[in-house]
């Protein structure tokens, strides 16, 4: 997700913000932006404006500091969230952990994982299952929900 274009998420008017991820040869459909991160990213857009002034304005959403041509890699965004978690007091913490915690609360809220498999981008079922924390209270209320 390093990889992605200011113009993937924002459509020109600016109105809404939305996704569009093209990494696949065919783009998958827009995504919406979930509400409580689109002002984050539109100040982190704001900010992007800002550097445009120090030099030419970057397609990417995430820069790379050294080469604004080019998106961030995957060591400094991996640096750049141990500090964010250090800082905050969050152990054991990782970009991996945090995909695995959002698959798994979309899965606990109920969203079809058919629909958790389209945002996710797993190619089957069997490989998104195996994301799946599965909660011992989960497992309990399964057995309580059967009926004799």
């Amino acid at each position: 997700m390093l990889d992605i274009f200011v113009k993937q998420v924002f459509k020109p008017d600016e109105q809404k913000g939305y996704f569009v991820y093209y990494k696949s040869p065919t783009p998958r459909p827009s995504q919406g932006l979930q509400p409580e991160l689109r002002e984050p990213i539109q100040s982190h857009k704001k900010a992007l404006h800002y550097l445009d002034e120090l030099g030419p304005p970057s397609p990417w959403l995430f820069p790379s500091a050294d080469d604004p041509e080019e998106h961030i890699n995957r060591v400094r965004a991996h640096n750049i969230l141990n500090e964010a978690f250090e800082a905050i007091g969050i152990d054991c913490a990782s970009s991996h952990s945090m995909r695995l915690t959002c698959l798994t609360n979309m899965s606990r809220a109920g969203i079809p994982l058919s629909a958790i498999q389209e945002i996710s981008g797993h190619s089957n079922l069997g490989q998104l299952q195996e994301y799946l924390a599965v909660d011992p209270a989960d497992s309990h209320r399964a057995i309580m929900s059967l009926k004799y």
